[in-house]
């Protein structure tokens, strides 16, 4: 089709000078497009970096990871959640080498924290790898060398270093190769300097060491995370049949692999939440693009003359429509530029406020696919509001309009008008739905009770680069620690756990009850502790007594949970035993459940031990904890000048974290659907308004001929509620369907509750009355000889 240039460039011309003449319509199409375009592309900048890239890694389409999984596990509360995610042996790494048929190469890696020695001790984050991780990765040293296979059994005292590290720690020094550092008080040379930007998935490390210095690889240590390369042509379900007896060999349980792929793997947990969010934000521009539609619906009163007269002497429908479409394409690609500038300026700031481990966030940002995307929305968008009203001008009669004052155009114009409505109204109800859905889950979930008082508690953990030679001298650390943490002001009471309450892990073992026969020993999550915990915690003691009441028993004793005595011990706990660790252990004591990980955890059977070598330190205070950081810190150091304080938080800040993604979905559904709303009310004042405007004629005739203002209102009343319950019959099935789609978002809420639809109807219904009362109020005030004078 040819286009002609000259006309094209007088349509721009006229459209620009129409806009600076109308230059409050104009702001205002402007600013409202703004918002929706500004919205989904920052979303789909997000999107675009975390989800829709490949990995970078080579061939990323043939890398698996590989997990056991444990059929067992599903019917257990403690490992239910991590049934098909357990971590590979040595033995079984070594097996999937030498017997593999499907899998070009296998590689392991471990997350772990060393104690980097200097001025300052620190903790650094570190990944163990086999040696053919990196060069199955494709990934090769920019300087030095990759770890050999020796190193792979062999101890070595080999160690990688990113490249970010050694640009930040060691100034970029090409003569890095052979520098020593000392790591867990283990001297290592480092020998060579990886690619920058290394990170495998949300894992960003800065050091690498070898699997040879890892002491124990016997078949009972599962401590290895498995990563392959498929041959050409295999699926995940043909490696999972192939490297079954590997999987299986030597143990007495069922185990079989799961391998899936590795984008899948380290990308699956954001794909519902972050598509999720690019819905709604779509949902909010189309919003905003039928409030545009609507406003340039109520130009065509004021235009349809202009329109007439234009054809009248000439102008074809085509030519008409070009030119309006051209005014619509004027005003959608202002609002993209100030769209992609929202969009630039609020990525990082969603990243920044983000809880996610999103991976990898350097990826994100306003890169020319984002730049694409913005193109189309702002193209589609233009499309989206501008098409409808064009057509709509351009549809009608030059002698209609002329002479009958375009009352077909007019009534055309109202069915439109009340489409938009309706769809405005029906997208609100998706949103604020989820938003309330959303929302609804975090205020469960901060109710839940958890079993311990988390106020004023601090959580403090420490590593040590002393190396103290038995058990009972880092007993006696630990005690002149916590003796030393006592006797700070403002301290209450100290006590010491292997794993604080909500720090993102627990610990799990399987027991053996005496004088039950099972075909399989149960599996308990473990506490280990300090004799004052339960004081500390204020965990009240239902049975029987506390660990420290029990004195210094020579028999092993144990506190369990109610779930514990109830589902392992028919609900009668004191006195018995069970056996962990080879070691069996007398019930003095029975205390209420208390969630460990999470507000999601269900009750899972507990028990507490105690030993007094701890490295994790709950401290009660009297003042505001966050005050006494600094003494703490402190106090720790003064102890053992070779410590590090790894975390020092509040109990409160841990809860706040492990309900972050919740809080943070909740809030962006909640600021779009606010937005939604408020667009929505915009729109439909200025459609009734609009209405009013155009129907003042018959309204002055119907008060002419004996209609009371009463009657007036409540006739343009009905009328705006009829459109909002068109929308609302549309957006509640709609509504229901996605409540049902983010159900695994929710907890302790149902997707369909009842009082959800209701107050969101009434939030509507509120939204629209304050919409629609001043144009309401204004058509009952119309004056019949003014209004009849009209054409």
């Amino acid at each position: 089709m040819r286009i002609d240039i000259p006309d094209l460039l007088a349509d721009l011309r006229f459209a620009l000078r129409r806009w600076t003449t109308r230059r409050t319509f104009a702001i205002t199409a402007i600013l409202t497009l703004a918002l929706g375009i500004g919205a989904a592309t920052s979303i789909f900048s997000v999107v675009n970096g975390v989800l829709l890239r490949p990995l970078p890694w080579e061939a990323p389409d043939r890398l698996v990871a590989v997990w056991v999984a444990r059929p067992h596990w599903r019917t257990q509360a403690a490992l239910a959640a991590h049934w098909d995610r357990g971590v590979l042996s040595w033995p079984m790494f070594e097996g999937l080498q030498e017997k593999r048929r499907s899998l070009e190469t296998v590689g392991t890696y471990a997350e772990s924290q060393l104690i980097l020695a200097g001025a300052q001790n620190e903790v650094v984050a570190s990944l163990k790898v086999s040696a053919s991780f990196l060069p199955m990765l494709g990934t090769h040293a920019s300087l030095g060398r990759l770890f050999t296979v020796e190193e792979d059994t062999v101890a070595s005292d080999a160690v990688l270093v990113t490249h970010e590290t050694w640009v930040r720690r060691f100034g970029a020094r090409t003569d890095i190769l052979g520098t020593r550092v000392l790591l867990n008080s283990s001297p290592r040379v480092i020998v060579g300097v990886l690619p920058p930007r290394f990170r495998f998935g949300s894992l960003l490390p800065e050091f690498l060491i070898p699997w040879g210095n890892d002491r124990d690889k016997g078949p009972g240590n599962h401590n290895m995370r498995g990563v392959a390369r498929l041959h050409p042509e295999v699926t995940a379900e043909q490696a999972e049949a192939d490297i079954a007896p590997t999987i299986q060999a030597g143990s007495t349980e069922v185990k079989l692999p799961h391998v899936v792929a590795l984008d899948r793997d380290q990308r699956g947990e954001f794909r519902r939440p972050l598509w999720m969010l690019m819905a709604a934000a779509v949902g909010l521009l189309l919003i905003a693009c039928a409030n545009v539609a609507g406003l340039l619906l109520g130009e065509a009163r004021a235009r349809r003359h202009e329109i007439a007269v234009r054809t009248a002497i000439g102008g074809t429908r085509k030519r008409l429509v070009r030119q309006l479409m051209v005014e619509a394409l004027t005003l959608s690609s202002v609002a993209g530029l100030l769209g992609l500038a929202l969009a630039w300026y609020s990525t990082p700031l969603l990243l920044a406020l983000s809880p996610l481990g999103l991976p990898p966030v350097e990826t994100v940002g306003v890169d020319p696919g984002v730049l694409g995307f913005a193109v189309l929305l702002t193209m589609a968008s233009s499309l989206l509001f501008g098409l409808g009203p064009s057509l709509t001008l351009a549809s009608g009669t030059p002698g209609a309009a002329l002479v009958e004052g375009g009352r077909d155009s007019a009534q055309r114009s109202q069915r439109a008008h009340g489409a938009i409505v309706a769809i405005q109204v029906a997208l609100s109800t998706v949103l604020l739905v989820t938003a309330s859905l959303l929302g609804e889950t975090v205020v469960r979930l901060a109710r839940v009770d958890i079993g311990f008082d988390p106020a004023n508690l601090l959580v403090a953990t420490v590593r040590s680069t002393t190396l103290l030679a038995s058990e009972d001298l880092r007993a006696i650390r630990a005690s002149e620690t916590m003796a030393r943490l006592s006797s700070l002001p403002g301290v209450v009471s100290v006590a010491g756990t292997s794993l604080p309450p909500f720090s993102g892990a627990y610990g799990t073992n399987a027991i053996k009850i005496e004088g039950t026969s099972r075909d399989r020993d149960p599996d308990a999550v473990r506490q280990i502790v300090t004799d004052d915990y339960f004081e500390l915690m204020r965990i009240p003691i239902l049975k029987g007594q506390s660990l420290g009441a029990a004195g210094d028993s020579a028999e092993p004793v144990a506190v369990v949970s109610a779930t514990f005595e109830r589902q392992l011990m028919d609900g009668d706990a004191l006195g018995k035993r069970f056996a962990w660790n080879k070691t069996w252990h007398t019930v003095v004591g029975v205390v209420p459940d208390a969630k460990q990980r999470a507000y999601t955890d269900p009750a899972a059977p507990m028990f507490y031990v105690r030993n007094r070598s701890i490295g994790n330190f709950l401290i009660r205070t009297a003042v505001p904890p966050e005050s006494l950081m600094p003494a703490v810190r402190g106090a720790i150091l003064s102890q053992d000048p070779g410590a590090v304080v790894s975390r020092l938080t509040t109990m409160d800040a841990l809860l706040a974290t492990s309900i972050a993604d919740q809080r943070y979905r909740a809030l962006l559904s909640g600021l779009f659907g606010l937005s939604a709303l408020l667009l929505c009310a915009i729109g439909i004042y200025g459609i009734v308004a609009r209405s009013v405007t155009d129907r003042s004629r018959e309204l002055g005739v119907r008060s002419a001929l004996g209609a009371t203002p009463r009657n007036i209102r409540i006739l343009v009343l009905h009328q705006s509620a009829r459109l909002v319950g068109v929308g609302l019959l549309v957006g509640i099935p709609t509504a229901l369907a996605t409540s049902r789609a983010i159900g695994a978002m929710l907890y302790d809420v149902s997707p369909t509750a009842p009082h959800t639809f209701v107050v969101v109807i009434a939030i509507l219904a509120a939204a629209a009355g304050l919409g629609t009362f001043a144009p309401v109020h204004r058509a009952g005030r119309v004056d019949p000889a003014v209004a009849l004078k009209q054409r």
